[in-house]
């Protein structure tokens, strides 16, 4: 390859990782100079005319791998919106890696397919788009909800979440997209089910999976972000992510391992990923002497459901597994219910009127 077209190459590349994004082969002369890089595994080709340094596609996560690809896609289609995992991740919402391999577009026309494979369309109603980093998107209100009448309830519970942590939406507003959507509509009462479930108070992907999976096993719920004085300095304190319950009522603290504390440079606050670690076993070395047992849970206890429920149970976690069935058969018959106990006995009646009482704040909600 000539001096002048690697000079050109090299210009293009920092263009667009200057906008977070692919770059567009918009030639035939330019993609066959790329298709050689590529060959060469100096390029990779995410999809079909995107192009990316292999040196720099490397270092991206994979989430900022799929928003490379969407604002590649924006630039070859202005006129596209982009909507459910997709528009979530312009949003800022948690999506899991299993979602991130389509990109879905919103569209005004049924049946429409893509010939790729890569591109999914959506049929949607009458919204206006946002721009969000740059992308055009549906309305976070129908994003989420679209999300939700999809997703898995581990999935949908994370981004419910994060939707209201992040404090631009709210279960009123929520449920009124449902509402506007059409409580009938393919995948509505779903969403209404995991709506009922989220707190804003969860802050990560991980910490919702840990809760919904609490849920469909029969556990009792946590506490969240419960705060504990630092036993060495007790102007300062420490919040945990979760506190269990055991069978006999007593406390046990619960941390969920996210990479993210160890790579993320805002959460790093300028400390290396070594000192973070330690800051991380100094604080939990320190919660020690409260007598209480920790409870640790990393990515793979989360993905793993067995795994997960014998952690659960080898710290007694106060568990009925009658609970699980009644939380999935409520799920069937009354969506808006959330199911919260404790080690006492559940009466069915109770549960029903829980049930009914929950979902009729949640209609007054909206």
């Amino acid at each position: 390859m000539s001096a002048s077209a690697s000079a050109e190459l090299d210009r293009l590349f920092k263009a667009s990782e200057r906008k977070r994004s692919c770059l567009v082969a918009s030639d035939a002369r330019l993609r066959n100079l790329l298709r050689r890089r590529v060959d060469a595994g100096e390029v990779v080709s995410p999809a079909k005319t995107l192009y990316a340094r292999s040196s720099y596609w490397v270092r991206l996560r994979r989430h900022e791998q799929a928003v490379h690809v969407i604002r590649a896609l924006q630039e070859k289609h202005p006129d596209w919106t982009f909507c459910r995992e997709s528009a979530a991740l312009a949003w800022g919402l948690p999506v899991s890696y299993a979602a991130l391999d389509v990109v879905h577009v919103a569209t005004r026309h049924y049946g429409r397919s893509s010939r790729d494979g890569l591109i999914r369309f959506h049929a949607e109603g009458d919204f206006e788009p946002k721009t969000v980093q740059g992308i055009r998107v549906t309305p976070l209100e129908l994003t989420v909800i679209d999300c939700l009448r999809a997703a898995s309830f581990t999935d949908g519970l994370a981004i419910a979440d994060c939707a209201l942590a992040v404090g631009k939406t709210s279960v009123r507003k929520l449920s009124g997209a449902i509402r506007a959507l059409g409580v009938h509509h393919r995948g509505a009462r779903r969403a209404i089910g995991i709506l009922a479930y989220a707190d804003a108070r969860s802050e990560s992907w991980a910490e919702s999976a840990v809760r919904a999976l609490a849920i469909s096993q029969g556990f009792a719920l946590p506490r969240l972000q419960v705060e504990y004085p630092d036993p060495q300095d007790r102007s300062s304190v420490f919040r945990v992510d979760m506190v269990f319950a055991t069978s006999k009522g007593d406390d046990v603290l619960c941390e969920v391992d996210g990479f993210e504390k160890y790579e993320d440079e805002l959460m790093l606050a300028g400390r290396s990923p070594v000192r973070a670690l330690a800051d991380e076993q100094h604080r939990e070395a320190r919660l020690t002497l409260y007598g209480k047992p920790i409870m640790r849970f990393s990515y793979y206890d989360i993905v793993d459901t067995t795994r997960f429920v014998e952690r659960m149970l080898a710290y007694d976690i106060a568990r009925r597994p009658e609970v699980a069935r009644q939380v999935r058969e409520l799920a069937k018959t009354s969506p808006g219910s959330a199911l919260s106990f404790t080690v006492m006995p559940i009466d069915p009646d109770l549960v029903k009127r829980m049930a009914e009482e929950q979902g009729q704040r949640l209609a007054d909600d909206s």
